[in-house]
């Protein structure tokens, strides 16, 4: 059954088993469980490498235990760090391995010093398992992921739409204020991320402004002159009585956090 869920990961993650480096086992190191998870690990991921190639394995409970229901998400946070410190932590007292697995057949080795993890995008991939008393296994397919400099992509060449409301016009002004500092004090932050956010991410009030630019000047120009209701800017007051409703977001706007 850990064969079949592991292979059935890989299967649907559209990859090959031999494409996975590293497996963050479930491992909680008993002369059963262990032989038996480690053979599956092998039919399932390591069957085209070679002792010189090895599938590396560790597992989170050598250093914090098993946190029985959490053991899985604690897996998976190490892989995410690992992936974003490009580095393979060593698996704690690995001193005696376990006679019951054939370690001399297997393609399989533990990580006990670690691993740098070189930073080769779309080919760091890591698996991590998770099996649980009752016979339920789980597996999950980790990937990092292209690597994105700020500042380095390009302005939105469409217009842009940010909306801001507040329950007063006084706090409205605020509001508009303290997106035109944050720009000029975040010259890195992407246009259509701080659109989602505000579009999608708070709560809508009686007092509301929209902003239609397709630069970041212009966006500007418009929260700094709310007032005069610039061009490119509509405003407005809705009854405080109206149902409030979160704007839905264009799809390509997407992450981030603003003021």
């Amino acid at each position: 059954a850990q064969e079949r869920v592991i292979r059935e990961a890989v299967q649907r993650s559209g990859i090959k088993g031999r494409d996975v480096n590293y497996l963050e086992a479930h491992g909680t190191g008993t002369s059963l469980g262990d032989p038996i998870e480690l053979q599956a690990a092998a039919a399932a991921l390591a069957q085209e490498r070679s002792k010189d190639d090895p599938l590396l394995v560790g597992s989170v409970k050598t250093n914090v235990g098993h946190m029985e229901a959490a053991a899985g998400i604690g897996g998976f946070i190490k892989v995410v760090l690992a992936l974003q410190h490009e580095q393979i932590p060593q698996h704690l007292n690995f001193k005696d391995p376990n006679p019951r697995i054939p370690w001399d057949q297997l393609a399989i080795s533990v990580t006990d010093q670690a691993i740098d993890w070189p930073s080769a995008p779309g080919k760091r991939i890591a698996g991590v398992s998770s099996f649980g008393f009752s016979g339920t296994n789980a597996h999950v397919i980790l990937q990092d992921g292209p690597v994105q400099k700020q500042g380095q992509r390009p302005e939105q060449e469409t217009p842009g739409l940010l909306s801001l409301s507040a329950r007063t016009p006084q706090t409205l002004n605020q509001l508009a204020a303290s997106y035109a500092a944050w720009l000029d004090q975040h010259q890195d932050a992407v246009l259509e991320d701080v659109c989602y956010t505000a579009n999608s991410g708070r709560n809508i009030f009686e007092h509301r402004a929209a902003c239609v630019f397709s630069s970041r000047a212009e966006l500007r120009d418009q929260l700094e002159s709310i007032n005069e209701t610039p061009a490119g800017m509509f405003s407005g007051v809705v009854s405080a009585s109206a149902p409030r409703k979160k704007i839905a977001a264009p799809r390509q706007f997407c992450r981030w956090a603003g003021p």
